[in-house]
């Protein structure tokens, strides 16, 4: 761990270089249990209830912890608390006042800080880029990155004299104030954004998008949605051949009205619904074919990581399986996340490859515009659809055969293209603002990280030559651990549970 990034030297006067250890009157883990859904026992804060510097304790579960134990666990007031394993190792919480009653949980570790300290100075510190280089130099494991407690006590930190400390917690709360403003209006605009694309969705495959065109061009259309069906049936007919079945008509009794020369059509019409096979991990060898799995389908576009291949000499016995440039790919597995279909298109410039289990091919004839069945899958329509379809709540799957089933609106070719084009037109308009969002929001963490830069280096506030230095405030801890440490051991549980706990009952406290 690079313990210089805090170097003695580079602080100003009355300020010394220290560790989170030093300050601390305690740093462990905490609680093993199961989250309990209903009110059993206090709630169990865990890595995922922390979210965005928040937490929603109304959807903290509760647990189940034997009353001996509830003391050592229970949350208080000024205690930071600490994601030591997973993909947020190192996020910290500030706890503050007006919380329930409420233990946390063992992938956190709570530190206690020394009272002398002012709690806010340091939970400003743990989200600096010093603090976060040092938890980046010393994680360990690599599958599932953590920190354990010892890291964390070792962790060093600037401390100015505690009235400035108290002084840099005012200027950076009113400099952040102003700065969390902008960043909230920034990022409404960015919802904005996911909302004008599902509704040109929305209007996309209702119709009213291509509204004009249709008046001005209806001579363009050529055939009807009915004769460009019978085309991809007789398509199918011939390269099916004897395993082409006959679709039923489209049942329409609760489904909207479409523009005229539209129709609805079910999935299964319109192309090939083919779920990927169940490779075995003996199967995988270091080159050949490439085989796709629910990793590689990304929100719109192809993702390759973690290849695995085939043998090139087997495949006549998996061929069933192939996918081509440009074929639909579905992940059937949690096919929605934060709201997005996992759906792309296969990359044009790939070889061939071959579907794993969890995928599903959807295969297009030519005269099927691929790119508005992608567009479909992402609409609001399709995904309210498909939920009503899951299997399982945790994790959601979708059968093949219920996504052959999916109805979607159809139309002629000519307006099919036009749909496409006018979806990306509008969609280049947004993706152009959002860069400009998120390159003022990238901005606003720079300007964040500068603030917080010149506060740890004591260029934010003034220095006053008055304050006692803060060596004198680590004296007074040092003794002060020194003198608990001599203490009878039910003495100083007193000493160490003294402070006010958040939740609990005052008159309960005092019995």
């Amino acid at each position: 761990m690079n313990n210089e990034l805090v170097n003695p030297q580079d602080l100003p006067k009355g300020w010394v270089k220290t560790s989170v250890g030093e300050i601390s009157d305690k740093i462990h883990y905490g609680y093993t249990a199961s989250a309990v859904f209903k009110d059993v026992g206090p709630k169990l804060l865990r890595i995922t209830d922390i979210q965005e510097n928040k937490v929603d304790w109304d959807t903290v579960p509760n647990c189940k912890i034997d009353i001996a134990e509830i003391e050592k666990f229970l949350l208080s007031e000024n205690d930071l608390v600490f994601a030591r394993t997973g993909a947020t190792v190192g996020k910290s919480f500030l706890i503050k006042l007006d919380i329930p009653k409420a233990v946390f949980a063992s992938y956190l570790i709570r530190i206690k800080l020394d009272q002398s300290v002012n709690p806010d100075f340091i939970y400003c510190y743990f989200q600096s880029s010093n603090y976060w280089r040092q938890i980046s130099d010393s994680k360990l494991g690599i599958g599932q990155p953590n920190i354990n407690a010892t890291i964390l006590s070792n962790l060093s930190l600037p401390l100015p004299p505690l009235p400035e400390q108290h002084r840099i917690v005012a200027k950076l709360e009113e400099l952040f104030t102003k700065l969390d403003v902008s960043v909230a209006e920034l990022k409404k605009a960015k919802a904005q954004i996911k909302r004008y694309r599902q509704s040109v969705l929305k209007h996309a495959f209702e119709g009213k998008l291509t509204e004009q065109w249709r008046i001005a061009n209806g001579e363009l259309r050529n055939e009807t949605a009915e004769e460009l069906l019978v085309k991809i049936k007789d398509e199918r007919k011939k390269a099916l051949g004897k395993k082409y079945k006959e679709l039923p008509p489209v049942d329409t009794t609760n489904l909207p009205k479409l523009p005229e020369g539209w129709v609805w059509v079910r999935i299964d019409d319109i192309s090939q619904v083919i779920s990927g096979n169940a490779f075995k991990s003996t199967d995988f060898i270091d080159s050949g074919i490439p085989v796709v799995k629910i990793g590689n389908v990304g929100y719109g576009e192809f993702i390759w990581k973690d290849q695995e291949y085939f043998p090139k000499e087997r495949f006549k016995g998996v061929k069933d399986f192939e996918i081509k440039s440009g074929d639909l790919l579905f992940a059937l597995t949690r096919p929605i996340t934060n709201n997005r279909t996992k759906v792309c298109l296969y990359p044009t410039d790939s070889q061939i490859g071959l579907l794993n289990q969890r995928v599903a091919v959807i295969k297009t004839s030519e005269i099927v515009i691929k790119n508005y069945l992608q567009y479909f899958l992402q609409s609001e329509d399709f995904k309210s659809k498909i939920k009503l379809l899951f299997t399982e709540t945790l994790q959601p799957n979708l059968s093949p055969i219920d996504l052959k089933e999916v109805k979607i609106p159809f139309t002629s070719f000519n307006e099919l293209n036009q749909i496409v084009l006018e979806i990306e037109r509008h969609f280049s308009v947004a993706d152009e603002t959002e860069k400009i969002i998120d390159q003022s929001l990238k901005q606003a963490e720079r300007l964040c990280q500068s603030i917080l830069k010149d506060a740890f280096c004591g260029k934010l506030v003034p220095q006053d030559p008055n304050d006692p230095p803060a060596s004198l405030l680590l004296e007074k801890i040092k003794a002060e651990k020194e003198k608990l440490a001599k203490e009878p051991k039910t003495k100083k549980s007193n000493r160490r549970t003294g402070r006010k706990v958040v939740g609990e009952d005052k008159a309960e406290r005092e019995k």
